[in-house]
């Protein structure tokens, strides 16, 4: 288990899947890899679980790699300034967390806390990285997954401004 992962109270390791099984029930980021590159990522990466409610990483802090939902729903929520909190999104089963934090350099901007018992991969900042600088495929899909929060960000927002 990763140094990192300890300091979260996760339930313990499970049976880990492998990537190549894992995007046939999930399509995700990682589709695209041919299979010597999916056994690389399998070998590049750790997994772990959470239970309802707890925390898999939290607001401000530094990101050393991304996740990837194996099973489970995630709740995504940053709190406000009069300290409430403020739901951004719900991510399920294949979707990538903590790649908009890790690419910019920046703080994560939200809590990702378990909606229910949750499996889940880790993939390493340094491997992360170079995947996507390496590997066309993956970067044209960070492209289109940063594409589409773009989108959704700017429908959220015509939405508040036409409810003024």
């Amino acid at each position: 288990m990763l140094n990192h992962l300890s300091k979260v109270n996760f339930t313990g390791q499970y049976s880990d899947p492998t990537c190549a099984a894992c995007i046939l029930s999930n399509y995700n980021l990682f589709s695209g890899l041919n299979e010597n590159e999916l056994e690389e990522l399998n070998s590049n990466k750790s997994c772990s679980s959470a239970k309802k409610g707890q925390i898999i990483f939290s607001e401000n802090g530094l990101p050393m790699g991304v996740y990837c939902i194996h099973k489970g729903k995630v709740k995504l929520s940053t709190t406000g300034p009069d300290g409430k909190e403020q739901i951004l999104r719900l991510a399920k089963d294949g979707d990538l967390l903590g790649y908009r934090a890790l690419l910019a350099g920046d703080r994560y901007h939200a809590t990702a806390t378990a909606l229910e018992d949750c499996d889940f991969c880790f993939v390493e900042r340094d491997y992360f990285v170079n995947l996507v600088v390496t590997n066309p495929k993956i970067c044209i899909g960070i492209f289109k997954i940063i594409a589409a929060d773009l989108k959704s960000a700017e429908d959220h927002i015509v939405s508040l401004s036409q409810r003024m």
